[in-house]
């Protein structure tokens, strides 16, 4: 059972981690293909290195809130 649970909250982080990675990738490059936003404006100086790094913290709190959300889930089926 614990290797059941393991295998379910790894793919469920990679799911939600990995769709939620994708999603201003997305967001982005249809802003730039309508002409919102141009690459250029994202690689710039101020806002280039501050979108990447909102996007990192984002990331690595996602993947300890969800880490944490289901840990004790797994730790609490033990096998009898």
């Amino acid at each position: 059972m614990d290797q059941e649970l393991r295998k379910i909250h790894k793919q469920l982080l990679l799911i939600v981690v990995g769709s939620f990675a994708l999603i201003p990738f997305f967001g982005y490059g249809i802003a730039a293909y309508f002409g919102m936003v141009s690459l250029s404006q994202l690689l710039a100086w101020p806002v280039g290195p501050t979108l990447l790094l909102i996007y990192s913290g984002l990331l690595l709190w996602m993947i300890r809130h969800f880490h944490r959300l289901l840990l004790p889930v797994i730790k609490q089926q033990k096998p009898i």
